[in-house]
């Protein structure tokens, strides 16, 4: 079971109407480059430049580009070292604030 932490309501609307939706701990092929995240945009539109995922351990994943209001985006790990663990584990949205 994967616990989700999104980032609360802040200073800036955007930021808290952006939520994890699913991640893919267990993919079909290579974890290290296929594991993925969906983020989704229940706001308006949003930068993602230095918002990064991060797991428990505090292994993360940089994200980038942006997402439109109502846009979902799905992230794959890439090589990056945040690891979705089978078994669990925790993930955080994080904002550069």
């Amino acid at each position: 079971m994967f616990t989700v932490k999104n980032p609360s309501a802040g200073p800036a609307p955007t930021t808290s109407s952006v939520v994890i939706s699913s991640p893919l701990p267990n993919p079909v092929g290579d974890d290290g480059q296929s594991e993925s995240v969906t983020i989704t945009n229940k706001g308006i539109g949003v930068s993602l430049v230095g918002w990064t995922l991060q797991d428990r351990s505090g292994a993360t994943w940089n994200l980038s580009g942006s997402l439109a209001a109502g846009q979902s985006r799905t992230f794959r790990r890439n090589g990056q070292a945040m690891t979705l663990n089978n078994g669990g584990d925790e993930i955080v949205l994080l904002t550069p604030e």
